[in-house]
């Protein structure tokens, strides 16, 4: 049995076609499964620097309420100064002992 060339030519331009769309197939498998991983790493960190910066805003946030908080007593402090060198002598006669303090 003699084979000719021309007849093995169709036979191996299918199988090279078949091998040319296997290997593209597997290549962007592998690439979808590697660009995958790394987008599921970079979420990962991304939800550790999230956490970090709300743990840096809370502690901002703390901060700042505790400023605001004294600010509010300085300003009563201030005010009940006021208050008491505005009244006079008379006027603190007049007044019950101690300090009536009115409902806000």
């Amino acid at each position: 049995m003699r084979f000719d060339p021309g007849e093995w030519l169709p036979l191996i331009g299918v199988l090279m076609i078949a091998g040319t769309t296997v290997v593209a197939i597997a290549g962007a498998w592998a690439h979808g499964r590697m660009r995958g991983m790394r987008e599921g790493l970079r979420d990962s960190s991304r939800d550790g620097d999230t956490h970090a910066r709300i743990e840096r805003m809370e502690r901002s946030l703390q901060a700042v309420a505790e400023e605001v908080e004294r600010l509010g007593e300085v300003q009563r402090f201030a005010l009940k100064v006021i208050s008491d060198r505005a009244l006079s002598a008379e006027e603190k006669k007049q007044l019950p002992h101690g300090r009536v303090i009115t409902p806000h």
